[in-house]
């Protein structure tokens, strides 16, 4: 995972940070509800810190000189938007918790995938095993006899 942080010194650079497929936070410190949201969003980058991932983290403080056209998205914070070529996607909507956020990164990032339980086969040195017949049926014919 790649996070960036705009901050006064690396504003000019918000366009380059934005070329790929990214995850874009606005947020303002003084908001109450980004407040209440950086414990998750924190514990949300953990989670995938290893995964092929960029996110943006765009203090609202700075909103103003950023020059560039997605800033007329911005309508509160905290805002979270999926961009991709320099273009905003889609917004997240739903509630601002962990398993909403991760859903979002899954859904919107091509390099997340949803965790499957994989079983590993057995190799059978390319012999093919006998199937196995129902053994309910076989109990019961034995009954019968």
């Amino acid at each position: 995972m790649i996070v960036h942080r705009v901050n006064p010194n690396n504003i000019n650079e918000f366009p380059k940070m934005i070329e790929n497929k990214c995850i874009v936070l606005f947020f303002h410190p003084q908001c109450s509800h980004c407040v209440h949201l950086q414990p998750t969003w924190e514990k949300m980058k953990q989670q995938n810190m290893n995964k092929n991932i960029n996110i943006v983290e765009v203090n609202g403080e700075h909103v103003s000189g950023l020059n560039h056209p997605i800033v007329n998205n911005i309508r509160g914070f905290p805002q979270i938007i999926h961009v991709n070529k320099g273009k905003m996607q889609n917004e997240f909507i739903k509630e601002r918790n962990l398993n909403n956020l991760n859903e979002y990164l899954r859904e919107n990032l091509p390099n997340i995938k949803k965790k499957h339980n994989i079983t590993k086969k057995k190799k059978t040195n390319g012999k093919k095993k006998p199937k196995k017949r129902n053994q309910k049926k076989k109990s019961k014919k034995k009954q019968k006899k």
